[in-house]
């Protein structure tokens, strides 16, 4: 397995632990469990963030800009409903 595999799966599962994270905090029976809920998701999105910068900065991620005219037209879209 390449570092580039290792590092996609690994982006994959923090957003998969993300999502618990988020649901448990909504589920919570009491502000303490909420808090905890809470923490965790916060430091699970930092980490993310911090694989998908060194993904980025070793071109394994690459981000594309789309032009203003293909973001309005989707705005538009769902503005419309």
């Amino acid at each position: 397995m390449t570092d580039q595999q290792i590092m996609t799966n690994l982006l994959h599962l923090l957003k998969g632990v993300s999502t618990l994270h988020l649901w448990g905090s909504i589920e919570s029976a009491t502000p303490e469990v909420n808090q905890v809920f809470k923490k965790t998701l916060t430091d699970n999105l930092s980490l993310q963030m911090e694989v998908f910068k060194a993904m980025e900065a070793r071109g394994w991620y690459k981000m594309t800009a789309e032009k203003n005219s293909a973001i309005d037209k989707v705005v538009k879209k769902y503005q419309s409903g």
